[in-house]
């Protein structure tokens, strides 16, 4: 089951997935306030009542508003969402209606919780009547309007109060989602142990379609309709992920590991390198932040083509409009929409 954790940064969402996935450890360790980089992605799996298992894809995602045009790329309707917010403060401080709206747009129907975090702060401490009023005023605001929200609730990540809680109530909706009915086919299985065993192996853990229907092979799939029914199925659940070419639709892009292609992006939109000049970054210098072996030049046309498609890049008129010294071969310019100084990308080789 896919899990995602979304909320504005220092929320305490990397803290309250920690404490989740050691709700039944008997050695808890704390865990300090670590700021998170694009997403983590956890997996860890608990026990249900009836000795089966369940076992949870968990997303954590940045809450650092540069990262939020990247995060509709990970987005899925197939997903519990824990919309987390630190109820010391006005919950409009960490942009609880923003995040209900993105999931919304997204994934309609997708069941959310709102977390309320630091239930352990001395304020509730003193006054247990607080936290009571806190969740009262996100269920007038908005129970009515967001039908998919399934809970509000408080915790304590630190000391673990309300976590077991929490944990039921996401065992309760896992169990009532359509999805987790469906009956798995056995080579689907097979499919991501092949995955899994080639994430680490394969660099970059990106491949082209023609590649992963010989990847595929492994796990004894023959036929091409029957491995593209798989391949959507592990996408929902975040086994991997397929991007399919909005003008050739047999042209996919197979990506093994998430958290590569999150790497990509703070890459690019985070720009903590200085090819960056006058808001202008040309695309020969854009090979020097995608270097070969992670970020090969065969795909780099595959990535160019995800960030127009998500529009964290925007194609600008012919960049001689923009700059008169400019090298008139310089054919087309990208305006970066993630980035609040908008750096665009120019292609020195003409349009791609």
């Amino acid at each position: 089951m896919k899990l995602m954790l979304v909320g504005q940064e220092n929320v305490g969402k990397s803290t309250l997935l920690h404490a989740l996935m050691n709700l039944k450890v008997k050695k808890r360790i704390k865990r300090g306030n670590i700021s998170t980089d694009g997403i983590d992605i956890e997996r860890w799996t608990c026990k249900l009542n009836n000795k089966q298992t369940l076992t949870f894809s968990a997303w954590d995602f940045a809450g650092q508003e540069i990262y939020y045009t990247t995060h509709s790329f990970f987005l899925s309707q197939k997903a519990i969402y824990l919309v987390v917010w630190d109820m010391r403060y006005a919950q409009e401080k960490s942009k609880v209606e923003f995040w209900l709206n993105s999931i919304s747009t997204r994934c309609k129907d997708a069941p959310v919780i709102l977390v309320a975090t630091h239930l352990d702060d001395q304020e509730f401490l003193n006054d247990p009547s607080k936290v009571e009023t806190r969740l009262q005023e996100l269920q007038d605001l908005y129970a009515s309007r967001f039908k998919n929200i399934k809970g509000i609730t408080a915790v304590s990540a630190t000391d673990y109060d309300g976590i077991a809680t929490l944990m039921d109530l996401l065992k309760d909706i896992a169990l009532s989602m359509p999805n987790m009915k469906e009956l798995l086919p056995k080579i689907y299985v097979n499919l991501e142990e092949v995955i899994e065993e080639k994430r680490s192996s394969t660099n970059p853990p990106a491949v082209t379609w023609p590649a992963f229907i010989k990847l595929a092979a492994q796990a004894n799939f023959k036929d091409e309709e029957q491995l593209l029914r798989a391949v959507n199925f592990l996408n929902d659940l975040g086994s991997l992920m397929c991007f399919e070419d909005e003008k050739v639709s047999s042209d996919r892009l197979i990506v093994l590991d998430p958290q590569w292609l999150t790497s990509m992006f703070a890459s690019v939109i985070t720009t903590k390198h200085k090819l960056v000049k006058d808001g202008i970054l040309l695309h020969d210098d854009l090979r020097q932040i995608w270097r070969p072996p992670q970020y090969p030049n065969d795909l780099h046309a595959h990535l160019l083509s995800l960030l127009q498609r998500f529009e964290i890049l925007f194609e600008l008129p012919n960049v001689n409009e923009l700059d008169a010294s400019s090298d008139p071969n310089s054919a087309s310019a990208f305006e970066m929409a993630a980035v609040s100084s908008s750096p665009a990308i120019l292609d020195s080789d003409g349009p791609t």
